[in-house]
């Protein structure tokens, strides 16, 4: 049975504590006038899943005022963790009908709606692909990454900051590599050089 998008929901990933950015939130630093927190969640609005849940830090005023009305709040009281414990936070949010997650992360400006479709449109049980990651034109994996429900368990127990990437190269077999536009699955901006670099190309 394929996945359509009202049995999927997107987990963006937005409880980081922006470290290598020194004083400044990389999650508000504004592309074309937008805060990238905010440009990132109505693109997930715009996939048409059946709901989009933010993870924010507990208290996160400035974060939560930029995101978009439609996106549901989930805080994140282990945040400092790391990537593992917003997983589990948004994963909690999750209703009983939910087939599929998709885990996005807030610091990547290019990933699109049509990236995230593109996702639930490979999930294909009958073939055994329960996972499915974005890759790029080039063939490297990347984000976003969609689990199908019987990954749940293994994705809420989870730990420490590398996100699911172990878990990812443990299950080679179940999963399908999506590709998406130019070098939108490994665009993420994490540090000024990463912020002063991607803003003198778009």
């Amino acid at each position: 049975m394929k996945l359509i998008p009202a049995e999927t929901t997107i987990l963006l990933l937005a409880a980081g504590q922006s470290s290598r950015m020194g004083t400044a939130d990389k999650l508000l630093q504004t592309i074309r006038d937008q805060p990238l927190l905010g440009r990132v969640a109505r693109m997930c609005l715009d996939a048409g899943v059946a709901k989009v849940a933010a993870v924010l830090r507990p208290g996160d005023d400035r974060r939560r005022a930029v995101l978009p009305a439609g996106v549901e709040i989930v805080e994140n009281p282990e945040f400092a963790e790391g990537m593992a414990s917003s997983i589990r936070a948004g994963l909690k949010a999750v209703a009983r009908d939910t087939r599929a997650v998709v885990v996005v992360l807030a610091d990547m400006p290019d990933v699109s709606a049509s990236d995230i479709r593109a996702l639930v449109a490979a999930f294909d049980p009958d073939q055994g692909k329960t996972i499915c990651r974005a890759m790029t034109v080039d063939g490297a994996p990347g984000n976003p990454v969609l689990f199908g429900r019987e990954h749940f368990a293994d994705l809420a127990a989870l730990r420490g900051d590398k996100g699911a990437n172990a878990f990812l190269k443990a299950n080679p077999g179940a999963t399908r590599l999506v590709p998406t536009h130019g070098e939108n699955a490994r665009t993420d901006l994490d540090t000024p050089l990463d912020w002063a670099d991607y803003l003198k190309r778009s």
